[in-house]
């Protein structure tokens, strides 16, 4: 009777040192950040992994190397407590990994309707942040058979949901719109039709006459040279020298349409 005694009292107390190691093996200050420390391992040498509380019950992992720092705590505290007070999703699990500055947030909604959008239709996994400086978003949402990239910097839940709905209701449009080269080649469309409307403009001004693409590349040359040259400097320049057969109107009306000199 008395070694069954000795027995369990002997069990009480390794359970107690276990508990009392478990919470000892994480260096982080949860407390001071609202988190109180359910569990703690480590996988691997350096890398540990802490099971939190928030204040409201909620459970949250943290994976780290090293030790945090406590700007790193009040990083986690900030954004567990952002995602969770969204009006739009409900979050099923966040997990953060901590590794130097940077901070990798893992985001696991359960329901995350927006504007009578069911995202969650369109969102074959989590949503994957990070945050250094500020925090950027990049993940991937699933639209007509289509995987359209996400990516941003995070500044609130409407700017971040708005974003998502446009890629939802127009998938092309919106990946198109974020392509390189699509953006390059809209900016050569616009400057062709710029300098057609320069050119249409300098022809209504003299007469409804087309002005000769030499002498508007040549008044601009003498310009970007002697920027003080007012229109009758250039003309006489231009005149004096022979370099083209002109009149000062014209000369006048270059610098009128692509200067805005009058």
């Amino acid at each position: 009777m008395k070694q069954s005694n000795l027995l369990k009292t002997f069990i009480l107390i390794l359970l107690g040192l276990s508990a009392s190691l478990s919470a000892s093996l994480s260096a982080a200050d949860w407390s001071s950040a609202g988190f109180s420390l359910v569990n703690s391992k480590s996988d691997s040498p350096g890398v540990t992994t802490d099971t939190l509380q928030d204040k409201n019950n909620n459970e949250v992992m943290v994976t780290y190397t090293g030790e945090l720092s406590d700007r790193n705590i009040r990083v986690i505290e900030k954004y567990n407590n952002d995602f969770r007070s969204w009006t739009s999703m409900k979050v099923k699990s966040i997990k953060f990994g901590v590794a130097n500055d940077e901070i990798q947030v893992f985001v696991s909604p359960e329901n995350y309707v927006y504007n009578e959008t069911n995202i969650m239709d369109y969102l074959p996994t989590g949503i994957s942040f990070t945050y250094k400086v500020n925090l950027m978003y990049n993940f991937r949402i699933m639209v007509e058979k289509l995987f359209v990239p996400i990516r941003g910097i995070y500044i609130d839940e409407k700017s971040f949901s708005d974003k998502i709905l446009s890629a939802i209701k127009d998938p092309i449009t919106y990946i198109n719109a974020r392509d390189p080269e699509y953006l390059v080649e809209r900016l050569d469309k616009l400057n062709v039709e710029f300098q057609r409307l320069r050119s249409a403009a300098l022809a209504e001004a003299n007469g409804n006459r087309l002005v000769d693409s030499h002498i508007v590349d040549l008044v601009l040359d003498i310009k970007s040279k002697n920027p003080s040259f007012t229109y009758k400097e250039i003309y006489t320049k231009i005149d004096k020298e022979k370099l083209a057969k002109t009149n000062s109107d014209v000369v006048r009306s270059i610098l009128r349409i692509y200067f805005n000199e009058y």
